[in-house]
């Protein structure tokens, strides 16, 4: 059978795309998407069997019934969100903590990372959602805005260093760990003065690296083919294990500013699949989702995921 399989590229996936790991007893379809943009709004329309997914879209894509679960492997798009905090250089703004009462501009309101941007705001600045104003400039993946109290606008096709130049934001949330879109670099300053040691602070004070992606399964293949998960479980497996032996892998950690041997000291395995391994910072998420209004109920972890997972995923 033939499995149409859609994810990141990353090193914990390479060996099964390229073909060196096989999925035993199928065949797959690879596509190669841009963007997790893209998977998820594809994964929406069901378009893939097998594909990578925003956690924040796979969350309400749950909660509207599209019928889909997840697979507890985590292969990209794992990072702190600190380093995508910054501060227009013009508002003379120094710090997270005063952007109280203040315009925040950003991408879309619900991507995974400014879930987990707001959730730090909150948590570790007492700025929470209805304690900023907030400005968007592309379309969002599901209809719908936030909960009445959070002010919310948005600008088609906005640019946020043209928005920031003309002091209609204050600050932006972008997914940071790599350049500035153009124009913004001059711009901002970090919200932080050091990232690392803010960042470093952060685990060690709420123990989750948070994760942004997750590979999702149509519900009705586990159903017609249970040979499937498993097969897939076992080559993710040995996709890391083909990883982690070879030295010239290019991780995708440590994030910006890390060094591999310091985050595997402070983290452990920076990579870590299965459920249990996990929860905390799923939980972490789906805690933070319930709250921001992304859903109207608190999921608990497990329902996410497959039934009746390997005990080494469970």
């Amino acid at each position: 059978m033939t499995i149409r399989f859609s994810v990141m590229p990353s090193a914990l996936t390479a060996p099964i795309t390229s073909g060196a790991v096989p999925v035993e007893g199928f065949e797959l379809e690879i596509f190669r998407p841009k963007t997790t943009d893209q998977n998820s709004r594809a994964m929406i329309e069901l378009k893939f069997d097998v594909g990578e997914m925003s956690i924040a879209a796979f969350t309400k894509s749950l909660e509207l019934g599209l019928p889909l679960r997840a697979l507890p492997v985590f292969t990209s798009g794992r990072r702190f969100v600190q380093s995508g905090i910054h501060l227009s250089r013009a508002s003379g703004l120094t710090s997270p903590d005063q952007l109280a009462g203040r315009a925040i501009g950003l991408p879309q309101y619900w991507i995974s990372s400014c879930v987990w941007q707001r959730h730090v705001l909150s948590r570790m600045h007492g700025v929470g959602p209805a304690k900023a104003r907030w400005v968007t400039v592309e379309p969002e993946r599901f209809e719908g805005g936030p909960p009445a109290d959070v002010e919310l606008r948005t600008v088609a096709g906005g640019d946020l260093a043209v928005l920031m130049r003309a002091g209609e934001i204050d600050a932006c949330l972008l997914q940071g760990g790599g350049p500035l879109p153009p124009g913004l670099a001059e711009l901002t300053a970090p919200g932080y003065p050091d990232i690392v040691a803010t960042e470093r602070e952060y685990y060690r004070a709420e123990g989750v690296l948070p994760l942004m992606h997750l590979p999702v399964i149509k519900q009705e293949l586990v159903d017609r083919e249970p040979g499937l998960v498993p097969a897939l479980l076992a080559a993710y497996a040995r996709a890391k294990e083909v990883a982690l032996a070879d030295p010239d892998t290019v991780w995708p950690l440590p994030p910006l500013g890390h060094r591999l041997p310091e985050l595997r000291e402070l983290v452990g395995d920076p990579w870590p699949f299965g459920v249990t391994a996990n929860r905390k910072a799923i939980d972490t998420f789906l805690s933070a989702a319930a709250g921001q209004g992304l859903v109207g109920r608190r999921f608990q972890v497990d329902e996410l995921f497959v039934d009746q997972l390997p005990a080494e995923f469970a």
